[in-house]
């Protein structure tokens, strides 16, 4: 086959075959109700939607599918996106110190407990018991009141993730409607899309 012969790299639609395009980034019709959405990598929607999807729904999906060019990406859409990354990424340090104090907190109680049956146990050493029960159950006091500082952190970094997600669909919704988007789509898709119910029309 010669060069002029030799079909053109595809870069656009992830769903047909011999895709070279980019895997992380904004699509467009990931799923059939939703124009835009960012994916961290397609190919596992591309594996999910070809073992799931019915065969009839195929070829609609192949040719609606497709990889939106970073050009065309507004600034307002990065940083919306950018936004919603460091919010879930303090949201997950925020899980992970919760996790943490959790652990210390079973910890102290499981100390506690074992402070408590030895008091139950040695009469003759009750003093002795008795003390080190109280200093076992001010250390559980101190750990539950860490894990509830955790606790609340992660429910504070889990407010602004939430937040940052609601502007960054926001930010997708508004980037759906933008004209140039919508030629590129028209251009370069049979763009059977139901605006009125959002979702796309199977052939």
């Amino acid at each position: 086959m010669s060069d002029q012969e030799k079909p053109s790299a595809n870069t656009l639609y992830p769903l047909k075959p011999n895709y070279k395009g980019k895997t992380k980034g904004f699509f467009a019709w990931l799923h059939h109700d939703h124009i835009l959405e960012w994916s961290h990598n397609v190919r596992e929607r591309t594996v999910y939607v070809q073992e799931n999807k019915p065969n009839d729904e195929m070829k609609t999906r192949a040719e609606h599918m497709i990889a939106i060019p970073d050009e065309l990406i507004p600034k307002y859409s990065v940083e919306a996106l950018q936004k919603w990354k460091e919010a879930h990424h303090k949201w997950d340090e925020a899980l992970q110190k919760r996790e943490e104090a959790d652990q210390k907190w079973k910890e102290a109680r499981q100390k506690w407990k074992e402070a408590l049956q030895k008091l139950e146990k040695a009469d003759q050493k009750w003093d002795e018991a008795d003390q080190k029960r109280e200093e076992a159950d001010q250390k559980r006091e101190e750990a539950r009141h860490k894990w509830d500082e955790a606790l609340q952190k992660r429910e504070e970094a889990r407010h602004k993730w939430d937040e940052a997600l609601q502007k960054r669909e926001e930010a997708d919704q508004k980037f759906s409607h933008n004209p140039k988007l919508r030629k590129f789509l028209k251009a370069n898709t049979p763009y059977s899309w139901d605006e009125t119910n959002q979702t796309l029309i199977y052939e």
